[in-house]
């Protein structure tokens, strides 16, 4: 019996060259995948990487250029983070995540704790900003 070796692989849309899956095969020839969807040979991350549905050259995501006015506040400041791409969804901590519209995201909170701010966009590398919110001092 001959073995064949592992080929790295990646499913990825040709509408938006976002990758669905990614994988191992010991042949590509007979991988399923949907009809707008096509197969990258080759090591890739999803995070960190997409293909470009014209050429099915694979490339880097963008990285978001997040400017926070400060990453610690007290109860009830609020701190604005700029350069949040437009469609972005963000996540704060346990909260659910919703669509960042105008760029900026303004967080403020009054209780105290580190919140973690998570930004995913389908063009952008993931990105995370710990922001520590404190009482104010008596």
């Amino acid at each position: 019996m001959t073995r064949h070796a592992a080929i790295p692989f990646a499913i990825y849309s040709l509408d938006t060259g976002q990758i669905t899956v990614v994988g191992m095969s010991g042949s590509l020839d007979h991988l399923e995948h949907g009809e707008r969807e096509a197969v990258y040979q080759g090591r890739l991350n999803r995070d960190l990487h997409k293909v470009d549905p014209g050429t099915g050259e694979a490339c880097d995501k963008f990285v978001m250029a997040l400017a926070p006015t400060a990453t610690e506040c007290l109860v009830d400041e609020e701190i604005v983070i700029a350069g949040v791409p437009t469609g972005a969804l963000v996540g704060i901590s346990a909260f659910p995540r919703t669509p960042c519209t105008d760029g900026t995201l303004e967080f403020s909170s009054d209780t105290p704790g580190t919140y973690r701010v998570h930004f995913a966009h389908p063009d952008y590398q993931p990105a995370m900003v710990a922001v520590t919110v404190t009482e104010a001092p008596e």
